[in-house]
């Protein structure tokens, strides 16, 4: 989907979770004595319902993709993002249950129903990166801590970024109609950055949802000056979420 053209293509983002024990009341004479709550590591965290980024099998998003060229000329096709299958994933010792994106062509998707993060695993290079994609509660100017980590011309690139809220009131009209109230966040890309311009993405959540557009804008310096331009363009055409 476009979450991980639009993560790979940029960048990534750490959440740590306790699920605890049912705490076991034990009776000693007149009173009564708690036995300690007990964090199980072996126990699976479970994955819980995030409004603004649903997260279930069967959930499926279409967009018009749009390319801008320098010339003026532009290109459209179609994207889609589909949640295809269950999946456990142990990051640093613990198991998550998450979903994946089109039979597993990308990392995995998990949410504690306030956090989403997204999960990226090198196996091969024995690393994965967790970043945590929309938080809430949430406001404008909030900002979250991102690790990156991708491949990028065959090596391993790793990294710390940040995304910034814009507003919490967004609005935008997609052939999917007009959503308003949106989260809409900022962030750059670490891929395309550099000395003279950088890749800024504003990606659209609307609740109920999920992503709803993304804009992919290139800002550059030329004798000093700041100039941006619309590089990519994904607005929702259709989606099904599963109840």
């Amino acid at each position: 989907m476009i979450f991980y053209d639009f993560w790979e293509k940029i960048y990534s983002q750490g959440v740590s979770v306790l699920l605890f024990i049912t705490t076991v009341y034990i009776l000693s004479g007149c009173a009564d004595v708690i036995k300690p709550v007990v964090d199980d590591p072996n126990a699976i965290i479970p994955l819980e319902k995030n409004d603004y980024f649903p997260l279930k099998v069967g959930n499926l998003w279409q967009y018009q993709y749009t390319e801008y060229y320098s010339g003026g000329s532009k290109h459209i096709s179609t994207a889609y993002n589909k949640i295809t299958n269950d999946a456990i994933l142990t990051y640093k010792g613990r198991k998550y249950q998450c979903v994946q994106f089109n039979n597993s062509q990308w990392g995995y998707y998990w949410s504690n129903g306030k956090e989403v993060s997204f999960f990226n695993d090198f196996g091969a290079m024995k690393y994965a990166a967790k970043q945590v994609l929309l938080r809430q509660p949430i406001q404008m100017n909030d900002s979250l801590q991102m690790e990156f980590a991708a491949i990028y011309m065959n090596s391993l690139v790793k990294d710390m970024k940040f995304a910034k809220c814009v507003t919490t009131n967004g609005s935008i009209t997609t052939p999917a109609g007009t959503f308003q109230n949106c989260i809409v966040l900022r962030y750059e890309d670490p891929i395309l950055s550099d000395a003279i311009s950088s890749g800024i993405n504003y990606v659209y959540y609307a609740r109920g949802v999920g992503q709803v557009a993304m804009l992919v804008k290139g800002e550059s310096k030329i004798n000093g000056v700041k100039t941006e331009r619309l590089f990519d363009e994904y607005l929702l055409t259709s989606y099904t979420i599963t109840p």
